[in-house]
């Protein structure tokens, strides 16, 4: 658990606020961060003008994760048994009414949300692992 935050921690940027320059990582991540998803195994999120996008709020703290699928809001525990690795808890949810083309992706998300036990960081990119295979990347929220 110690080393996931301490990497978490270590990578972010100085402000919530990012441009399309590349900033250099901040020493530590503001708690506040929010990872948007971009990718789900592999293939582009393609986002419809006004949806919702899918987040990760990541807690180093409280050790929690929360966000939103895309439709709903969600959160749950986390551990970290060894460097590296994650065992996602239960994740609870709203249950709000969403159409049907909103429900599409988190049928898709959430099993791989829970399943991750691996993950990757870097400076602009956090990715969740399962079996070794990259499942979900996400990347910092860019407020306008």
């Amino acid at each position: 658990m110690i080393a996931m935050t301490a990497m978490i921690l270590s990578v972010g940027c100085k402000s919530s606020r990012r441009t399309a320059a590349a900033e250099e990582p901040a020493s530590k991540l503001d708690a506040q961060v929010t990872w948007v998803l971009v990718k789900i195994q592999g293939e582009a999120v393609k986002y419809a003008d006004g949806q919702p996008r899918v987040t990760l709020v990541v807690d180093p703290e409280g050790l929690m994760l929360s966000g939103s699928d895309g439709c709903n809001r969600y959160f749950g525990p986390y551990e970290e048994p060894e460097p590296g690795h994650i065992k996602v808890g239960d994740i609870n949810a709203t249950k709000k009414g969403c159409p049907e083309e909103l429900r599409k992706l988190p049928v898709r998300y959430m099993p791989l949300l829970k399943g991750a036990d691996a993950y990757r960081l870097s400076r602009d990119k956090l990715e969740l692992l399962r079996e070794g295979l990259v499942v979900l990347t996400y990347e910092p929220q860019v407020n306008e």
